[in-house]
């Protein structure tokens, strides 16, 4: 069976991005044929994960929102003609019904939280989404936010590698991985940061996360006007396993997430969590268990202190997170995905 999944820029280093690579990865492995259009990518700028080298790469160089780039992916998709399509996000799912060759099947595979979708772009989903051939939500949440929009809409969560490698949580240091963007909300940290340079000075936060050059700069002002000497904004780290182990504390702080890997990723590592509420850490936080979901940050400030005053409690919240992952773990997750491809056949 050919698949075809089309994705705004496969060479960034983002949770859509990983979580569509090692997905493709795993199909290649069950023995599909998998091509991607990446339509704002060159050839020449790297992959920042690793992807099969079974996989075939349409690189387009547009990614401009025009007509230009929709009809450059009408043509590939009329000489390739794979059996499933798969769209990316919102913005890519909504015009692929109208541009799919004859047989091929249209799937929207949904990353963000239907709630943060701007109201035209969800006035143009409610047209088309009903002519897909069905949605892959990654949570029970998100299916009950978007199951008027389709009769099949399935719930299939990403996937986890686990790692063996785990951290000791005796290292004075809060970790955040994510996109430096405006709905990650990292202003969020500043009462937390002062709380902990007045009452644990040898605390740290470090963010790992590629930037809008504009939302960073804002934060750094932010964070030098309250004169804040604690917390760190860091590139990219591909070897970002090394700072799971070295982090004692995982924090997710945004506004809007649908189902973030980093949270799974910080539990394979034996990592505590502490994330605000939104869909997405609803989904993945066993409250209270192996981690907590806060409502503000007097409420953050609250569990990170309790966190920081007790390692036993860090070492079996992590060790609870460790368990807890194992339904997301690539056999069972691969399973799910290739019985609903096989039912799209009936």
């Amino acid at each position: 069976m050919k698949l075809l999944f089309v994705i705004h820029d496969i060479t960034r280093g983002a949770g859509t991005e990983k979580a569509t690579i090692t997905l493709v990865n795993s199909l290649i492995k069950e023995g599909y044929e998998v091509e991607i259009i990446s339509i704002a990518s060159n050839v020449e700028t790297p992959l920042f994960f690793q992807l099969s080298e079974q996989a075939i790469v349409h690189h387009n160089a547009g990614g401009t929102g025009k007509l230009r780039d929709i009809w450059t992916i009408k043509n590939i998709l009329k000489d390739r003609r794979p059996y499933i399509i798969f769209g990316t996000g919102h913005n890519i799912s909504f015009f692929l019904p109208f541009i799919k060759n004859s047989g091929s099947k249209v799937v929207a595979l949904e990353h963000i939280d239907f709630v943060s979708i701007p109201k035209t772009s969800k006035k143009l989903i409610q047209f088309s989404y009903s002519k897909l051939n069905g949605i892959v939500v990654l949570s029970d949440n998100a299916k009950r936010k978007v199951f008027h929009l389709n009769k099949k809409v399935e719930v299939i969560p990403n996937q986890i590698v686990s790692s063996e490698n785990q951290s000791d949580l005796s290292k004075e240091l809060i970790l955040l991985v994510g996109r430096i963007s405006e709905e990650k909300a990292y202003e969020r940290l500043v009462p937390i940061a002062e709380f902990l340079q007045k009452r644990y000075p040898t605390w740290k936060i470090e963010i790992y996360g590629s930037s809008e050059d504009e939302y960073k700069n804002s934060l750094l002002d932010l964070y030098q006007k309250n004169k804040l000497s604690n917390i760190t904004i860091c590139p990219p780290n591909k070897n970002i396993e090394s700072k799971y182990v070295e982090s004692s504390i995982f924090m997710i702080t945004s506004k809007f997430e649908a189902f973030p890997l980093v949270i799974l990723e910080a539990k394979s590592h034996g990592v505590p969590v502490v994330g605000f509420k939104n869909e997405g850490t609803e989904s993945l936080i066993n409250d209270g268990e192996d981690g907590y979901v806060v409502e503000n940050s007097s409420d953050s400030i609250s569990k990170i202190e309790s966190l920081i005053l007790d390692l036993q409690l860090r070492r079996h919240m992590g060790e609870k997170g460790r368990q807890n992952i194992q339904q997301y773990k690539e056999d069972h997750i691969v399973d799910k995905r290739v019985n609903f491809m096989n039912q799209l056949k009936k």
